[in-house]
């Protein structure tokens, strides 16, 4: 350390190891020359560390502090901290990928098999690791360095969806190699999500932290509509009452040439509302909850200027959202369905699905 500059460097405690840093710098820098420090400036170093340096006149000493002249905001800790700035983005990157890859692989499931069940089964295995690793999965992030386990989760989904691509471009995917891959990606993506979360606090300051985890949240759930829309053509699935409500919207997609698919599930009224006790109320529920319309929503789309088709059967479904896939402009495709078959059909399947989860669930967390 000469007399005219001098520097020194604190570790995660900062904030109440900054005054005795600068305490020091100016003994020491003063022992040699008692106008060597006149001012001292703290700057962030790489790897959230604080470079102390000194020169100036003797004549008083300020402290200048980055983080505290950076204006308080929305994108503050994108700001201040690097180490957090690229998290953030690969964060961004990472589930706009994720989001493709869910598009992918159930039309590749349709693809490979023809079969709702088949792309129900993908989705499911998919999912079913977020809730069967993320419990040990913690546990390893809180005990292992979390960089490496970041890589390694990282670098198994990319080789993952390297076989698959990799596979499907020769023609040798069938559909037991998608299986396995989306459990594989699933489970190793239930460390990457965790993971990137934890890795916030390790990348900000305690009175920042609000800020950032605000940020990685956006971050995380931007991605669920760029992914998608990047991956493939864009298709709505919506119920007749949202798309009354937002009915006005297709005149801005006609008139930005969007290109997209509608499924328009028309059960005449609010079907959500018939799975409620109040239900049970014949014709006070249905004026007060299920508010039956009566709409003919082929006038809406002719209002627009937009294609419409109803269907009756799966065949045609399917034929026509492949017409639709394959051509211009906006489509819509409604699917008559009745409320109370609706309800009647999930009561149904409720038990089955619930027999299902414990007979995988109870078992992983009694081991």
């Amino acid at each position: 350390m000469t007399a005219g500059q001098g520097h020194c460097t604190t570790g995660p405690g900062i904030s109440s190891r900054l005054s005795i840093a600068i305490d020091r710098l100016v003994e020491d820098a003063g022992s040699a020359d008692p106008a060597g420090v006149g001012w001292v400036r703290c700057g962030t170093m790489p790897g959230q560390r604080e470079r102390c340096t000194g020169s100036g006149s003797a004549s008083g000493m300020a402290v200048e502090h980055p983080k505290a002249s950076v204006k308080s905001g929305i994108l503050h800790s994108l700001q201040v901290y690097p180490g957090f700035r690229v998290l953030f983005f690969t964060t961004v990157a990472t589930n706009a990928s994720f989001w493709m890859w869910q598009l992918v692989i159930g039309w590749l499931a349709l693809v490979l098999t023809d079969s709702p069940f088949f792309v129900g089964l993908v989705g499911f295995l998919g999912g079913i690791p977020m809730l069967l690793v993320s419990l040990p999965a913690g546990v390893v992030i809180d005990q292992v360095d979390r960089r490496l386990v970041l890589l390694l989760a990282q670098v198994s989904v990319t080789l993952v969806v390297a076989a698959v691509t990799f596979m499907f471009w020769r023609g040798w995917l069938a559909p037991w190699h998608l299986l396995v891959g989306v459990f594989l990606a699933g489970t190793a993506m239930s460390f990457v999500f965790p993971t990137r979360n934890a890795m916030v606090a390790d990348l900000v300051e305690r009175n920042d932290l609000a800020n950032a985890v605000a940020l990685n949240s956006a971050g995380q759930n931007a991605p669920r509509v760029i992914g998608p829309a990047l991956a493939g053509p864009l298709a709505l699935v919506i119920g007749d009452l949202s798309f009354y409500h937002d009915m006005n919207g297709l005149f801005a997609a006609r008139r930005h040439g969007l290109r997209a698919t509608i499924v328009l599930l028309n059960n005449d009224g609010g079907g959500i509302f018939s799975f409620l006790p109040q239900a049970e109320h014949g014709q006070q529920f249905e004026r007060l909850f299920g508010t039956p319309h009566g709409l003919d929503f082929r006038h809406a789309a002719a209002l627009y200027g937009l294609s419409f088709t109803r269907v009756e059967s799966w065949p045609a479904f399917r034929e026509a959202v492949r017409a639709s896939l394959a051509g211009d402009g906006v489509s819509v495709i409604e699917v008559p369905t009745e409320r109370a078959r609706n309800v009647e059909l999930h009561r149904r399947i409720w038990p089955a699905v619930a027999q299902a989860v414990r007979g995988v669930v109870l078992p992983a967390l009694s081991r």
